[in-house]
């Protein structure tokens, strides 16, 4: 395959995030991680707390506060967080990670280093969170930035300490992003990649970015606990850290979950990846630097994370890069050694008829009620059909297929996302209750809520609400005798804040009902 020679995957990653931006401004902020982290965005910009999240008033111990920063930076020529703020904070997160992509094709000197980022720009997955506020993506920049850096020192004859000093740096801010979760399983990787190749005196160079990255996190643990008390770090450090690893609370999963989660994450292309496992060990192409180092990381980043029983897909986001660079390394030998035709006629066949099959289930849960969105999904299935048709005859023609990725696929993200946006809008964020409690939030009333928080009812209130806990039933009723509502699961109504209540507005936020009460005996 010859090198690129013009500039049009420049031009496709512009339309990426010309579209990206389209798909933040058509939506607001979701319930529960965007509206959880914008609110804790706007509470800091408000107290002017740089250093220490606050979320309800209180001080927010689950996470270090960068991602946040990043959104009040975002907001800088705004007076509060617009709802833009987060999800800005994914999309250059994004663009990041596309050019670390490259960069760690040129390092591995694959023939052409914009297929890796064109394939990954085609998964479902990285489309979607390109788009979404979570600190996810932020730390999978901070991760390629480490694995960069990391070979770049394994991989050259002479060390850079200008690339030690960044290694450290670097892992320090994935901390701050997120805590140690995104440095461990790296370091990991490099020390393993540091064996395989023979390099045991990096191991002493990595040591020292270890250093820096503990030298500057110590740092900023200990500021952290003169500003608001020892309690917000020593939360870090263990509950949100190692509790959340070896005894998590939610999210449990069988320890085969993220081996099955990947195929729906990377999906279509993650299908030709099992192919080029096959072939890269069969014919020994796994010894060669290109494939070796990325399947290091695949495995360590699956088991790593396998072992905890807390599981999230988001977890393991970092491998889809590496995954794209993998399958770029396959197809450059595909081109020159040939493909086994039964994979690819097997995996074609699946990737034509998955599509048809879903289009029933996704029918029926994303409860669509405009023309337009029946419209947009039949647009969605038309480009992905016509996608899959032009990929396989590229392919088999040995064609310079990799330019068709990008706009097809994409145009298949674009309308079967545009739709789903518009279904999910409506039930993720609470318009209705808003629009109905905002004037008299003005009037000096105050909104509870009953069991739990909900961050998306403080974002647009753009005020704190009272929390009432399980078994408060006393609290709750007095505090709505005093004049304030209460918003409340529908189902989980106890007999007797429903025996001294009114409902006053009835909706759906998330999956669940809720219901607006407000005293029916006044005070």
């Amino acid at each position: 395959m010859e090198k690129l020679k013009d500039r049009r995957p420049l031009f496709f990653l512009l339309a990426f995030f010309v579209l990206e931006l389209f798909l933040i401004n058509s939506r607001g902020v979701w319930a529960p991680d965007e509206a959880r982290y914008a609110r804790v965005a706007y509470e800091m910009k408000e107290r002017g707390s740089y250093l220490i999240p606050y979320l309800n008033g209180g001080i927010y111990r689950e996470k270090p506060p960068l991602f946040f920063d990043l959104a009040i930076l975002f907001s800088l020529f705004e007076e509060n967080v617009p709802h833009y703020s987060v999800k800005l904070v994914s999309l250059f997160s994004a663009l990041l990670i596309l050019f670390l992509t490259s960069l760690i094709a040129r390092r591995l000197n694959l023939n052409n280093i914009f297929l890796a980022p064109l394939i990954l720009i085609g998964t479902p997955k990285f489309i979607w969170q390109s788009q979404f506020g979570q600190i996810d993506m932020l730390l999978c920049a901070f991760v390629l930035l480490q694995f960069y850096l990391g070979i770049s020192l394994i991989l050259e004859e002479k060390v850079s300490y200008i690339k030690v000093l960044l290694l450290g740096l670097f892992s320090f801010a994935a901390i701050v992003s997120k805590g140690p979760a995104g440095v461990l399983p790296v370091f990991i990787c490099l020390t393993i990649c540091s064996l395989f190749v023979r390099k045991y005196k990096i191991l002493f160079t990595f040591t020292i970015s270890i250093a820096i990255c503990l030298f500057l996190t110590s740092i900023w643990l200990f500021l952290s606990g003169l500003v608001a008390g020892f309690d917000y770090p020593e939360s870090l450090i263990f509950k949100q850290t190692l509790t959340r690893y070896i005894e998590p609370w939610h999210h449990h999963a069988p320890f085969y979950y993220y081996f099955l989660v990947i195929w729906a994450d990377g999906f279509p292309f993650i299908f030709f990846f099992v192919p080029a496992l096959i072939q890269s060990f069969k014919e020994k192409w796994v010894k060669e630097k290109e494939f070796l180092l990325p399947l290091v990381f695949i495995l360590v980043y699956l088991l790593f994370f396998s072992i905890s029983s807390g599981k999230r897909s988001i977890y393991i986001f970092p491998i889809y890069p590496i995954i794209s660079i993998y399958l770029s390394s396959a197809i450059n030998k595909w081109f020159v050694c040939g493909f086994p035709k039964r994979f690819i006629l097997a995996a074609s066949f699946f990737i034509g008829l998955f599509p048809v099959i879903a289009i029933p289930f996704v029918w029926q849960k994303a409860n669509y009620q405009f023309p337009l969105e029946t419209v947009l999904l039949i647009l969605a299935l038309l480009c992905f059909l016509i996608g899959t048709i032009k990929f396989i005859y590229f392919f088999l023609s040995k064609g310079e297929f990799y330019l068709q990725l990008f706009p097809i696929f994409s145009l298949l993200l674009f309308f079967a996302l545009l739709p789903a946006i518009q279904s999910l809008d409506r039930t993720k964020v609470p318009y209705d209750f808003v629009s109905s409690m905002k004037p008299l939030t003005k009037c000096g009333i105050q909104v509870g809520v009953y069991p739990s928080l909900i961050p998306s009812l403080n974002y647009y209130l753009e005020a704190n609400t009272v929390v009432f806990e399980k078994s408060k039933n006393k609290e709750a009723i007095e505090f709505m005798k005093e004049g304030n509502l209460i918003l409340i699961k529908e189902k989980t109504l106890p007999e007797d804040i429903k025996a001294n209540s009114t409902i006053l507005f009835r909706g759906q936020i998330g999956n669940d009902f809720y219901v607006l009460i407000a005293s029916s005996k006044g005070n």
